[in-house]
């Protein structure tokens, strides 16, 4: 349908324009009266009518769109958490690095733990939900507090906080809801008091 019709009879001529939302009629003025008096409303709502169909078809689209520059602002999966600790977490490429100077905790254990919370909410920045657990182990050695024959044990006991998954040899570890939960509490923190310590001044070389 073009959205305009036009309908000549003798001298009586009538133009609907659904495009314009316009209605001419011309003709004898009694008879344009008349008409006018009789269906001009029913016309003009049924001109309105088509108007805001045509709207709403054309919303979807717009609506679709502005969903994708959403999921666009929101990406990538990486950006949006690992940016929020940027004195904690760095991201390069796949792969995150702790930036804290030392892991909190007055043992082994609690820094094993703690080692455990921070790369997991770091790589499920990036859209890695189980991790190896060896990447774990290799950050607790470079802090200095992996023990080789607990590190396992240090993980599986705090079944609040990990979901312990694949082999023996080759064994993942994922957050759980109160485990990420307790990630984040603990990087907030670390990123404040990361951001407060005064910078330290480069010597340069002599």
């Amino acid at each position: 349908m073009s959205g305009e019709e036009e309908h000549v009879s003798g001298e009586v001529k009538v133009r609907v324009s659904l495009r314009d939302g316009s209605i001419e009629l011309e003709g004898p003025q009694e008879f344009v009266e008349k008409q006018m008096e009789t269906f001009g409303d029913l016309i003009k709502a049924s001109l309105e009518g088509y108007q805001q169909r045509v709207v709403d078809k054309r919303k979807p689209a717009a609506g679709e769109a502005a969903e994708d520059d959403q999921q666009q602002d929101d990406d990538p999966a990486g950006a949006a958490m690992a940016g929020q600790y940027t004195n904690v977490h760095a991201v390069n490429d796949d792969e995150v690095q702790l930036l804290v100077e030392a892991l909190p905790g007055s043992s082994d254990k609690e820094r094993t733990v703690n080692a455990a919370l921070l790369m997991l909410l770091g790589y499920e920045g990036i859209g890695k939900t189980d991790l190896p657990s060896e990447v774990i182990a290799d950050v607790c050695r470079h802090y200095s507090c992996y023990s080789e024959g607990n590190f396992g044990r240090y993980l599986g006991q705090e079944k609040r906080l990990f979901l312990i998954g694949g082999t023996r040899r080759k064994q993942t570890v994922k957050l759980t809801a109160p485990g990420k939960l307790k990630a984040k509490e603990l990087a907030e923190r670390l990123n404040r008091e990361e951001a407060s310590k005064p910078e330290t001044p480069d010597s340069g070389t002599q």
